[in-house]
């Protein structure tokens, strides 16, 4: 193309029509035009649309989940989950199953805790063959166990952590440790106190089960009765047992009688 003065004299670039002697880009005239003849009649349309006269119409409007198409009854790519059927797209039905060629062949599972058996080209459960596995690559290699099992590197199976241990990386690597105990070097050690439920890594306690407080000895001690939670002293009420209400003025429990 020679465009001099904008008038074009040996036709128009792809993505141009000719109106006049100036060269125009078709998807000025027709959005989501690629090539066109005139200003409106579109030949070619982006991806994800088919040309309809002087316009170009989105595939999904016509196709149910169809990503790409040639007109308006002719299918070319589905969104993931379906598959082309003469033309139109079908969900894939299979549990778990993300993308298939047809009814009975999935080529790609949908969810982590599934992994594609080859040979039946199903979605399995990872749970199903690998006890306590929540990711898995196939039927026999675990990747991630569920909460209080670690991912054993030889047998590639869940074990379980060892007692009071609630998050592991392995037998001997604990990184959290369940309600009253804390981590030192990888194993749980009980807080000092077993009426305490969080305790700092030296094992002071700074946390105590409910009907009880924390002293300024960091032990803790029984809430006096009504209260059932209570701060600093035992009489120093927060809150009460059933058939009594707080006094916001002193902290105390009253009889609701």
């Amino acid at each position: 193309m020679r465009v001099y003065a904008q008038k074009c004299y040996f036709g128009c670039e792809s993505g141009e029509y000719n109106i006049s002697g100036l060269c125009k880009k078709c998807s000025d005239a027709i959005s989501y035009c690629v090539n066109c003849k005139t200003a409106s009649s579109c030949s070619v349309c982006m991806a994800g649309f088919y040309p309809s006269g002087s316009l170009c119409v989105a595939c999904y409007s016509t196709l149910s989940y169809c990503l790409e198409c040639k007109d308006a009854n002719e299918c070319l790519k589905c969104l993931d989950g379906y598959y082309l059927n003469a033309g139109k797209c079908v969900k894939c039905a299979m549990t778990g199953c993300l993308e298939c060629n047809d009814s009975l062949t999935c080529t790609k599972c949908f969810r982590n805790d599934y992994y594609l058996n080859t040979t039946t080209n199903a979605c399995v459960q990872c749970a199903n063959t690998l006890t306590n596995c929540i990711r898995c690559t196939d039927s026999l290699t675990c990747v991630d166990c569920q909460l209080g099992f670690y991912e054993d590197s030889t047998t590639k199976k869940c074990v379980q952590c060892p007692g009071n241990c609630l998050i592991c990386q392995a037998s001997n690597n604990c990184t959290e440790c369940k309600v009253g105990y804390w981590a030192s070097a990888g194993t749980c050690v009980r807080c000092s106190d077993s009426n305490c439920i969080s305790c700092n890594q030296t094992g002071i306690c700074y946390d105590c089960k409910e009907g009880m407080f924390l002293t300024i000895s960091n032990t803790c001690s029984k809430c006096t009765n009504p209260c059932s939670t209570c701060s600093v002293v035992a009489t120093n009420c927060t809150g009460c047992n059933v058939g009594y209400y707080l006094d916001a003025t002193n902290f105390q429990c009253k009889s609701c009688i």
